[in-house]
């Protein structure tokens, strides 16, 4: 079970256990390795709200409305991060890159992560945390034409290894396109 906080240039994903001996939990904090600030904005807002009764009262929300989208503008020049709900109804990312922008630049992290794998295809990235893996799957880059249609464009998850604060990094290894 997985709660995602939309923060300040950070995605913070909390893993909860409601265990007989009460609530066991692990972050995850997913991030952009620009050095950028970016502040997330909501879209397509849906017709349920939420509400979270944990902690103090002086914590407690109600009624806090939902979204369908969360975007993060410019996390790279050109570069715009959406995040939404894949037609499976899981989490979903997408970069949308403006003619020219450079992709090679960008450039996502795992803080608070034990490992990174990538398969040979590159298409299925894997975070290992204490609980087991995170699996990012179903890569898929394409540009889109003037009359609306996808052209695909040949694409991989690349790993950048472990950094100094100890956050795993990986970008994308993107085939020639018409930029």
């Amino acid at each position: 079970n997985a709660t995602a906080y939309f923060a300040q240039s950070s995605v913070v994903w909390l893993f909860v256990d409601r265990a007989s001996s009460g609530i066991n939990s692990e972050r995850l904090i997913w991030n952009h390795s620009t050095g950028k600030t970016t502040l997330p904005r909501a879209e397509n807002k849906l017709s349920g709200t939420v509400s979270y009764f944990l902690g103090p009262t002086e914590n407690w929300r109600a009624a806090l409305p939902t979204y369908g989208e969360i975007i993060y503008d410019q996390v790279s020049p050109g570069v715009d991060l959406h995040i939404g709900q894949s037609q499976r109804g899981l989490v979903a990312y997408q970069l949308l890159v403006a003619p020219g922008a450079d992709i090679g630049g960008v450039r996502f992290a795992y803080q608070q992560a034990t490992g990174l794998l990538i398969d040979a295809e590159g298409s299925t990235l894997e975070v290992a945390t204490s609980r087991g893996l995170l699996r990012e799957s179903g890569l898929r880059c394409f540009q889109r034409r003037a009359d609306g249609a996808e052209q695909p464009v040949a694409c991989r998850y690349e790993a950048h290894g472990r950094r100094s604060d100890g956050a795993w990094e990986y970008g994308f290894l993107v085939a020639a396109y018409d930029p």
